[in-house]
């Protein structure tokens, strides 16, 4: 296969440098990465990589343990201390916009 097509991608100019060195530790050219990356979409008919929003599953207060609950008590005294709150109301109001009540 014959290499005659031409990628042009615009990217922040750090983040591009921080994959230079990458790139060159591992002595990857970018168009290879690239190459490699677009095998795998054909090979699996799909990005070969998670792209989703990282999930994270509700605490459910009668699954803790006691030591579980404390930590839990502890982070949130912590975001308390360092001002990471929302006013009641101001969820309230989240909630209604979000589901529509």
């Amino acid at each position: 296969m014959g290499k005659n097509a031409t990628i042009n991608v615009r990217v922040d100019s750090t983040l591009k440098s921080q994959v230079d060195v990458i790139l060159n530790e591992l002595d990857m050219p970018a168009s290879r990465l690239i190459t490699l990356l677009y095998r795998q979409i054909v090979l699996k008919h799909s990005i070969p990589f998670d792209i989703s929003l990282p999930y994270q599953t509700p605490l459910v207060y009668e699954n803790l343990t006691d030591k579980q609950l404390s930590v839990e008590i502890a982070k949130a005294y912590k975001d308390i201390e360092e001002g990471r709150v929302v006013p009641a109301n101001k969820v309230n109001k989240m909630i209604k916009k979000e589901f529509g009540l």
